[in-house]
Parts: structure tokens; C-alpha cells; sequence
């Protein structure tokens, strides 16, 4: 298992659930996580918590550079939790 800090360095929330209640997930997969992650972060309200990973492919536990060739499969993703 991946070692993950306990707490978001920016938000101060967890960075695992289990959630509080009536929180929601999504996950979107796009071309750059850190400037995705970042606009997560600006919106209004109702963030809770986010992650960064990849997603998809088929390479185990790929690095950021791995995945930049392009060659492992994956795509680069966000993880959002969120109160609706």
C-alpha cells in the first residue's frame, strides 16, 4: 500500500475516509493533475478534500515520469470529495 499522509497539506482535512456524512466522491482524469487540483481548490464551497494519482493503465505503482512517456497506460487524475 501507498504511504499517504493523514492530512491534505493545503486543506487540512483527511486525506483518506472514511468521510463524514453526506459527503460525496468523484474522480476526473485529465491531462495535468496539479493544475487540476489547484482550480479544485478555488471554487467557492463545498470541497472537502482531494488526491492526486493516476488512473486506468496497466504499469503497477507507474512514476510521474513513467507516465509521462505515455507508455504505461494511465492518466493522470483527481480525486474530489465534496459536500453537495
Amino acid at each position: 500500500e501507498m504511504r499517504v499522509s493523514d492530512t491534505h497539506f493545503v486543506l487540512g482535512t483527511p486525506m483518506r475516509g472514511p468521510w463524514p456524512e453526506g459527503m460525496q466522491m468523484f474522480v476526473f482524469a485529465n491531462g495535468c493533475f496539479w493544475g487540476s487540483e489547484k482550480g479544485i481548490w478555488r471554487l467557492p464551497l463545498g470541497i472537502y478534500s482531494t488526491a492526486v494519482g493516476y488512473a486506468a493503465g496497466f504499469t503497477p505503482n507507474p512514476t510521474y515520469e513513467e507516465v509521462g512517456s505515455d507508455m504505461t497506460g494511465h492518466a493522470e487524475a483527481v480525486q474530489v470529495i465534496f459536500d453537495p
